[in-house]
């Protein structure tokens, strides 16, 4: 049994906001090491944990408040790091192309899932929302393995993190769409 589990187990229904953060802690850090020993990247591994330590999945959290205040600090961190690698004015000299490829790519993605997912059978409203979610790609990775394969720098890899830092934004504008595509579905 890992030490989150009995964390978990031992864990008052009402769980304080440090011992949500320890088990979260702890789950990631066994997760990474068998992603490490398995040759796989340690990004996903702490999205598997992410999901182990879920309210609603193994409820190693048990504490709302805390999964989501951590949730909100894990972002706020996120968000900085990314930040930390981003070469403002390299970005700048590119930018309306960058704009413009990322919006057109992200629609065009998302016309093309939605029609798949409608072929497939899934409700007009439901189909949206997951395609306008499936054309959006995750910076936090293409970040990593730009790193890994030290190509942060090159056009190619200004312009990937350029083209998601919009789709990021783009990820915010699809969520507040949510709310008119429900309304749309009559929910």
């Amino acid at each position: 049994m890992t030490p989150a589990l009995l964390l978990a187990e031992s864990a008052p229904a009402t769980q304080s906001f440090a011992a949500a953060m320890l088990i979260i802690l702890v789950t990631a850090a066994v997760v990474a090491v068998v992603f490490r020993k398995l040759r796989l990247d340690s990004i996903p591994g702490y999205l598997v944990a992410g999901v182990l330590v879920a309210p609603y999945s193994l409820g190693l959290v048990k504490n709302m408040d805390a999964a989501d205040q951590i949730s909100h600090l894990a972002t706020v961190l996120l968000m900085f790091t990314i930040g930390l690698h981003i070469d403002i004015s390299a970005m700048q000299r590119g930018m309306v192309h960058i704009v413009a490829a990322a919006v057109i790519s992200t629609l065009a993605v998302t016309a093309v899932l939605w029609s798949v997912f409608l072929l497939l059978g899934i409700p007009r409203p439901a189909a949206l929302i997951l395609a306008m979610a499936a054309s959006i790609s995750s910076t936090a990775v293409l970040v990593r393995i730009l790193m890994n394969r030290r190509e942060l720098q090159s056009q190619h890899g200004r312009v990937a993190l350029g083209v998601s830092i919009v789709q990021d934004l783009l990820s915010v504008v699809f969520l507040a769409s949510i709310p008119l595509i429900l309304a749309w579905a009559g929910v």
